[in-house]
């Protein structure tokens, strides 16, 4: 008996909104996002810059072989 009361105890704190130890999930997914952006933007600022360096390389490349 002292076990279910207790159940119902938890289950009633956790519906009036009484605080647990589970992360909100849309904070989780907000958090998430921002990374998932902030690593999109670090992956294009790389393919950005190899594609600076590969057109370096191609251009001076092109200069040996006319010279």
């Amino acid at each position: 008996m002292v076990t279910t009361r207790n159940m119902i105890s938890n289950d009633r704190n956790t519906q009036e909104g009484v605080e647990t130890n589970q992360p909100d999930p849309m904070t989780s997914i907000m958090q998430i996002r921002r990374e998932m952006k902030m690593l999109e933007k670090k992956n294009e600022e790389k393919i950005q810059g190899m594609k600076r360096k590969n057109a370096k390389e191609i251009t001076t490349l092109k200069k040996r072989i006319l010279i």
